[in-house]
């Protein structure tokens, strides 16, 4: 883990120094493996936080998202699954899932093409979620 002085702001105002920087992390998604750099955060026990994928993630997976159908895409990966954020039950310990499944493609009542980058209308500031200080 290298040094790191960098801290994040979240939307609940709450700030978190980073604890060090790990590179070149090898995610795997579907059947792509992709060098993700992370930071360790230092969060206080029972507290959750939301994983964020920052712009150079997002570019790199060719991310587009559906808001109006509240879907994700990572074009580079698979164009044909589409991701569906579930909503956390308050029960639950979990902090961030998606379910996986194959894009049944056009139906009857629908003849628009699945979105492509160009048309999206995504705004994927880092600001909107976490203000990333230097």
């Amino acid at each position: 883990m290298e040094p790191s002085k960098d801290s994040f702001t979240f939307v609940d105002s709450s700030q978190v120094n980073s604890a060090g920087m790990i590179k070149n992390v090898k995610v795997e998604i579907g059947e792509c493996i992709i060098p993700v750099d992370f930071h360790a955060m230092d969060i206080k026990s029972g507290k959750t936080s939301p994983l964020l994928f920052v712009r150079a993630f997002m570019a790199t997976v060719g991310a587009v998202c559906d808001l109006k159908r509240n879907k994700l895409c990572l074009t580079n990966v698979d164009e044909t699954v589409f991701y569906d954020p579930m909503e956390k039950k308050k029960s639950e310990e979990l902090i961030s899932c998606i379910e996986m499944f194959e894009d049944p493609g056009p139906t009857a009542d629908s003849n628009r093409e699945p979105a492509i980058p160009e048309s999206a209308s995504v705004d994927i500031r880092i600001a909107a979620s976490v203000d990333f200080q230097s």
